[in-house]
């Protein structure tokens, strides 16, 4: 039996909205495209399929998969937030 679910709307347990930014930058860049804060502000509210495709439609790359480019991302983000997280809510009994 479930007891309890939760659904991590960024910004309830850990703020991982900077480290969205940050693996994007990184990830992209690695591929010769610089993400200016005006792109992170459109691509922010996208999934990061969407994001990637965003940017294979902005400049396209060779050599690697777009699903493998995602991978990278996600893989990033964790990194990071395994890095450098803190827990913005408590949950206790």
């Amino acid at each position: 039996m479930v007891e309890a679910v939760i659904f991590d709307m960024d910004g309830l347990l850990i703020d991982a909205e900077p480290f969205w930014r940050i693996a994007e930058r990184e990830v992209f860049g690695d591929l010769g495209i610089q993400v200016t804060d005006v792109h992170s502000s459109i691509t922010s509210r996208m999934t990061t399929s969407e994001v990637t495709a965003y940017w294979y439609n902005f400049k396209p790359w060779e050599g690697k998969a777009l699903a493998e480019i995602e991978r990278h991302v996600i893989e990033k983000v964790g990194e990071l937030i395994d890095k450098h997280g803190e827990i913005i809510l408590s949950l206790s009994a």
